[in-house]
């Protein structure tokens, strides 16, 4: 009636019903939106992850009415642990002595679109492209006298200085510490591509290992370094660490043993992103089991009260898997056991893990 009456009409014509609607619609979302605005901290969260440069709290402060408040600790943990949940990566660095912050969010990646640059030679014409996961293997790994790198690089020579920061999976080398079954059972939860090297024998298996990950990164030399010292130092096996390096280049092998594994979980880098709450906390969880070797520092770091007796028969299982004697076997287990600070019964693992285990390798043994 309204509008009717504002445009001097005498009828109320649909127009003006749909008119009415839309009004009403809009002003029910706008309303909502004033009763739940956006907290200090998501906002904080958001201004840090559309900022082209790193900041300091004086250039929070001078940007951000809200940041004014002497609880800026609190409002950046809390927009760390916001931004944790959306994508949003919040890192800090200091400089003679002033802190910096800088956000990051996070696209997830595409698995039909991983990043490769590939070449017949050892340092040029690097051609840039983006491989499907499943073509990976059978159409780069296994062709004869290729070189591929995980990264893109300027006028596609491959160095330090002309490497592009944006990767999305990481490559290990892994030199005889494992074997693949072994491997296989220690990754089984993630998306991987495994194939064997030249040097790779059926008694001393070496091979690579390419994990995309959950989100596309883009790091400085110097923070892929970190990043991938990080990653290293999670994983249950040695690995080569020149692995860090930005412009590391594999071979392929054409007559090398192929395994692709694909699931919905790709590998979750946020832990192991340099100068980040997670990564701190990592690293400090991972101080605290020094004391362990790799394998049992990665089912520590899964260890749960509900869980023990299920991690502790698959690590019984991967010690099977890598050709030990049951009594080493059964002396692995029982000393891990004493390492941790929850322990469970002797007994319980003599009667359930151990028994599975020495099923295990006698059919191993015969076989």
């Amino acid at each position: 009636g309204a509008y009717a009456f504002i445009d001097k009409s005498t009828l109320i014509t649909e127009t003006y019903l749909l008119q009415a609607i839309k009004l009403v619609e809009e002003s029910g979302e706008n309303f909502l939106k004033i009763l739940h605005r956006e907290k200090p901290y998501m906002k904080l969260a958001k201004y840090l992850s559309n900022a082209s440069e790193e900041l300091t709290h004086a250039d929070l402060t001078e940007a951000l009415p809200f940041y004014r408040s002497p609880q800026k600790s609190e409002l950046m943990a809390l927009a760390t642990a916001w931004g944790y949940k959306h994508n949003i990566i919040i890192k800090r660095s200091f400089s003679d002595g002033v802190e910096f912050f800088k956000g990051d969010t996070l696209e997830e990646t595409n698995l039909d679109s991983l990043i490769v640059s590939y070449s017949t030679d050892f340092a040029r014409d690097y051609k840039a492209d983006y491989a499907p996961f499943d073509q990976l293997g059978s159409h780069l790994f296994q062709l004869e006298g290729m070189n591929w790198c995980n990264h893109h690089f300027n006028n596609e020579h491959r160095c330090t200085e002309d490497a592009l920061p944006t990767f999305n999976m990481v490559v290990l080398d892994v030199d005889g510490e494992v074997s693949l079954n072994v491997a296989e059972s220690l990754l089984t939860e993630y998306c991987y591509i495994m194939y064997t090297t030249k040097r790779s024998t059926e008694e001393v298996n070496r091979f690579r290992i390419i994990l995309p990950l959950k989100f596309t990164l883009n790091f400085s030399a110097e923070d892929y370094k970190a990043f991938m010292n990080n990653v290293l130092k999670w994983l249950p096996f040695k690995s080569d660490e020149a692995a860090n390096q930005i412009a590391k280049k594999w071979s392929s092998h054409a007559g090398g043993e192929l395994r692709v594994h694909k699931t919905d979980v790709l590998l979750d880098p946020t832990k192991f992103i340099p100068n980040t709450l997670r990564n701190e906390s990592f690293l400090s969880k991972q101080k605290k089991i020094t004391s362990l070797d790799n394998l049992e520092r990665w089912f520590a770091n899964q260890m749960e009260v509900g869980n023990r007796n299920n991690l502790f028969l698959k690590y019984a299982l991967c010690l099977v898997d890598s050709g030990l004697e049951f009594d080493s076997i059964e002396a692995k287990v029982l000393s891990f056991n004493k390492k941790l600070k929850d322990k469970l019964p002797e007994e319980e693992l003599q009667k359930t893990v151990l028994i599975t285990a020495y099923n295990k390798y006698c059919e191993r043994r015969e076989s």
